[in-house]
């Protein structure tokens, strides 16, 4: 019996495996467009988010008093200020990081690895993925290298890491 968990837990850590690889891909692929293609995406991303917030949040008065407090916040604390397409751009890197820190934490939870040796291994990969993603980037017409996208990259895995880890250490506070 112990074999045959053993076997499921490794076609289910492959699987997960296969998701991670295909996020990868993505990052990548999004890194080798170049500067103009990639500016046009989230030129639009941004429309379509501003055009979606007008039309569902800021058609009550309640919704425009929070929309203005979202932005008020926004533009105190982003080092990008009022210029949302930075704004949306970066926080697309945080994201997709995270995804990655959370497929990549997923497989070594279902591997039973410890904690610590997750953590370790975790914001490892998912920081030396970020530099070889920037690295990649620098290659590509439009496009620069930036260590600032490499720490907002990394700081995803580690808020993945340290969010699973603490949901870990309550859920076995809430079993026993």
């Amino acid at each position: 019996m112990k074999i045959l968990k053993w076997i499921i837990r490794l076609l289910l850590a492959g699987a997960v495996c296969i998701m991670a690889l295909m996020a990868g891909l993505a990052i990548f692929t999004f890194s080798a467009e170049t500067g103009d293609v990639s500016g046009q995406r989230s030129g639009q991303l941004t429309e379509w988010i501003r055009d979606n917030v007008q039309e569902h949040i800021e058609s009550s008065p309640e919704g425009r008093q929070l929309a203005e407090k979202v932005k008020g916040f926004v533009v105190r604390h982003s080092p990008w200020g009022d210029d949302w397409n930075q704004n949306i751009r970066k926080l697309a890197h945080f994201s997709e990081y995270f995804l990655m820190a959370t497929l990549i934490y997923l497989i070594l939870t279902i591997l039973r690895v410890p904690w610590w040796l997750k953590a370790i291994l975790v914001i490892m990969a998912c920081g030396g993925l970020a530099c070889l993603d920037e690295l990649h980037q620098s290659d590509v017409a439009g496009r620069v290298m930036s260590k600032k996208d490499v720490l907002i990259d990394t700081s995803g895995a580690v808020f993945a890491t340290l969010t699973y880890g603490i949901l870990g250490r309550f859920w076995k506070w809430l079993g026993s």
